[in-house]
């Protein structure tokens, strides 16, 4: 799960697009098809590391992350 504010102008649009996807889990306590907000990932696909140097974690939108219960 990813939300980030969307750019504002004069026309109709969203104010955050959500992105869905699926992920591993390395804790045995978490069961497939639980819903999970991650607080950081590991990158390993090889892509990602063009895009942010390979020191940078990924974290999720402050947004999503304020909101759940998590730690």
């Amino acid at each position: 799960l990813r939300g980030f504010p969307v750019g504002r102008d004069d026309g109709p649009g969203a104010e955050y697009v959500l992105f869905f996807g699926g992920a591993g889990a390395l804790a045995p306590e978490i069961r497939r098809g639980e819903i999970i907000v991650p607080s950081r990932a590991i990158r390993g696909e090889g892509t990602s590391f063009h895009y942010r140097g390979r020191a940078a974690t990924p974290t999720p939108a402050k947004p999503c992350w304020s909101s759940s219960s998590g730690p």
